[in-house]
């Protein structure tokens, strides 16, 4: 089969030409929104609610985040933060203690500085937020000493 070539600038009227030209040259612009670009990676369950929190977030505070998700809180990138994390920690409906991320804290400001609404937020991150739970609960609780060990035997070790 033999192919043929057709010249553009033979067939198209000057405008035509001229214009699909000046669109080839051009690179399109890649325009990504950052709240979608971060959507994309949390659990889709959590999906609305983390869209409203980042919307109000973008407009209503100097909070911000970079193209590789660590926090910018006033102007100051906090290094190994993930944006990703605190809002999936932030949003679980499960009991959880770990609020020792980096970035936890600048977050948690920027909630009560924009006044979002606690209810788009998960039990602990609430219980957080209200200062029942800190960042040294880390770890689990200890389990109570069974009734039968005296408080000599349990010590003592």
């Amino acid at each position: 089969m033999a192919t043929t070539t057709v010249k553009l600038w033979k067939v198209l009227p000057k405008e035509m030409y001229e214009a699909l030209m000046n669109e080839s040259e051009e690179e399109p612009k890649k325009e990504t929104d950052s709240v979608v670009s971060m959507l994309k990676v949390l659990n889709p369950r959590y999906a609305d609610r983390a869209e409203k929190i980042l919307e109000i977030l973008k407009v209503n505070t100097s909070f911000t985040w970079n193209d590789h998700s660590q926090v910018v809180w006033k102007g100051k990138t906090i290094g190994s933060s993930n944006l990703n994390d605190i809002l999936s920690l932030s949003l679980k409906n499960t009991p959880t203690q770990r609020f020792n991320l980096p970035g936890v804290l600048e977050f948690a400001a920027a909630v009560q500085e924009a006044n979002i609404p606690r209810t788009l937020f998960g039990p602990s991150f609430r219980k957080f937020m209200e200062g029942d739970l800190n960042l040294e609960n880390d770890k689990k609780p200890k389990k109570p000493v069974p009734a039968w060990i005296t408080f000599d035997e349990h010590y003592r070790k």
